[in-house]
């Protein structure tokens, strides 16, 4: 399940666990942490994992150890995790800590930040790579996470892009986030060298990511 940019939603998240460890370790919460009503809203705080069991950790406090819940998803393979931080969250609010074990080994950790703040802005290509042909282009994603890599939600900052070398921006600027995130386009022009993107945020700064284009080869027709 991915949005009009073909960035995963949180659902995505349920559909990625149901694949086979060895494929892949999945360890994704389907929840937001960082909330102001925090003590109403985690008396069934659900993980998605293809783990065999859980560890959850508030600050350094450990809070509980969890195995899928089985019971109400008995048709699933893989079946989410569900427990009750709410007593933990009395204990202090802080950074949450999940680990994965399988085999009795932990194989994945996930962090989420009790502080509610954006703080970075990542900018991540499909690839570094194009062809000067005037037609090839890759995906950029554009993201403002906490500083775990977490996407923050109510995150809707417009981002000032600019590029320079043989390439130019499909898609708007300034690009105003949804939920966070979103995504635009670089698209290369005829001629090789290399292309400079640099996405600014307001608070956060500037981050700049380059492209390699290649000179354009057309295969010789017979």
């Amino acid at each position: 399940m991915s949005d009009i940019f073909r960035i995963p939603k949180p659902a995505a998240g349920f559909y990625k666990s149901q694949c086979d460890p060895s494929e892949e370790v999945v360890l994704e919460p389907a929840f937001d942490w960082a909330r102001g009503d925090e003590n109403e809203t985690f008396t069934n705080a659900l993980v998605c994992s293809n783990c065999e069991k859980l560890k959850f950790y508030i600050g350094e406090r450990f809070i509980t150890e969890v195995e899928p819940d089985r019971k109400t998803y008995d048709h699933l393979k893989y079946a989410p995790f569900v427990t009750n931080l709410h007593a933990g969250i009395g204990g202090g609010w802080d950074d949450l800590r999940i680990e994965g074990y399988i085999g009795g080994k932990k194989v994945i950790e996930r962090k989420m930040s009790a502080k509610g703040v954006d703080r970075q802005l990542l900018v991540e290509p499909d690839d570094r790579e194009l062809i000067g042909d005037g037609i090839d282009m890759t995906r950029v994603v554009l993201k403002v996470t906490d500083e775990f890599g977490a996407i923050r939600p109510f995150a809707n900052t417009a981002i000032e892009l600019t590029v320079s070398g043989p390439g130019e921006i499909v898609g708007d600027n300034p690009f105003a986030l949804f939920g966070g995130v979103g995504a635009i386009w670089i698209k290369s022009k005829q001629s090789p060298g290399v292309i400079r993107l640099t996405a600014k945020h307001p608070v956060l700064g500037s981050k700049t990511v380059t492209f390699n284009v290649k000179p354009f080869r057309p295969a010789n027709l017979i």
